[in-house]
Formats: structure tokens, sequence, C-alpha cells
């Protein structure tokens, strides 16, 4: 294929596109396509209460972070994910004189995810119900074990040692003697 250069890469079959549809592509800037979603979401009137997001090839990874993202801003959601092949044609024409133009067809992997206000089909394979929306986050955002409060950055805990020395923190041995340098027969000291 050195001799030739593509021209192009086009989709064999055209599908027409609804208003809900959202192609993602690899220019695609996720932040766009996250509010072109809430906002078909937001005026749902003509689309039915649901926005279809889908990518093909390179993009399957974008698209799948964009249905998360826009799954955990609104809980609400039903989600629907349907794996398929898309025909691509590929154009390639050549560098040198008596060569032919080619054509080339390949199948590229695909994802099309629905998400919608409305319940759907819970037996169609690939669906997944709403998050739980009555579940607390704590303040730090880490998950806390009943009966434990999560400690603070700021927060030192004083303990004491066999010897009635305080203690800070993690420490094993009173501060003045962990910051103490160690005079040790064994330290290199420089001298032979």
């Amino acid at each position: 294929m050195e001799n030739y250069t593509k021209l192009n890469s086009k989709p064999v079959i055209e599908e027409p596109k609804e208003p809900w549809d959202i192609y993602v592509g690899s220019g695609s800037k996720v932040k766009v396509v996250i509010s072109k979603a809430l906002k078909i979401l937001e005026e749902s009137k003509e689309s039915g209460e649901k926005v279809v997001l889908i990518g093909f090839g390179p993009t399957l990874n974008k698209t799948i972070t964009c249905a998360e993202i826009i799954k955990r801003k609104r809980q609400d959601l039903h989600q629907n994910n349907k794996l398929f092949y898309k025909k691509m044609e590929d154009t390639w024409v050549p560098n040198q004189d008596g060569l032919d133009r080619l054509t080339v067809t390949r199948n590229v992997p695909a994802i099309k995810i629905i998400l919608s206000k409305t319940p759907l089909d819970v037996n169609e394979p690939g669906y997944q119900a709403p998050t739980n929306t009555s579940r607390k986050k704590t303040s730090d955002h880490r998950r806390q074990k009943p009966g434990h409060s999560v400690k603070k950055k700021n927060e030192t805990k004083e303990m004491s040692n066999s010897s009635g020395d305080k203690l800070e923190g993690k420490g094993q041995m009173p501060k003045a003697k962990r910051f103490r340098p160690s005079h040790d027969k064994h330290s290199n000291t420089g001298k032979i």
C-alpha cells in the first residue's frame, strides 16, 4: 500500500439522522457532546424523551465515556447498548502511473447507546436500569463504613507510648526523637 494514498472513507449505507441522534466523531469534544445530549433531553417534546449516541471505530471509548457522564448528571435515564458492525468503504488513489484506483470495504465495530427518560424493554440484551438516586455520598466522596467517621486532613490524633512521651499523628516515637540524626557505627561519615 506504499504506492497508494487514502482519498476518503465513508459508510456504505447512509442511515437517516433523527433529531435525537448524536454521532461521536474523532474530532468531537466530550463537553460539546454532553451539552448537546442534555439539551435534547430537556427539549424532549420532539425527540421522544431520548438521546442516541452513535460511535464507530476509534470513537467507541469516547462514546461510552459521554454516556457515563450523561448518566451521572441525569440519574433517571434508562440505557440500552447495541453493538454492531458498520461497513466502511475506503477509496485509495495510486501515487504512480499505471496503477488502478482501489476501493476496499471493511467492517468497523460500532456502538449505539440509547439513553431514555421513559422505560425501555427490560428483556432486551444491553439494558441497564437507572442508577439509585437515594444513595448519599460522603463529604469527601469516599465510602464510609457504618459507625466510623471520616478523618479530616488537619486532624491529628494524640497518642502516647509506654514511657509517657506524647506522640503526634501516625509516628511511633516522640517528635523530638523522630527528627534527631542517628549516630550509627555503620553510618557513612567519611571516616575509614
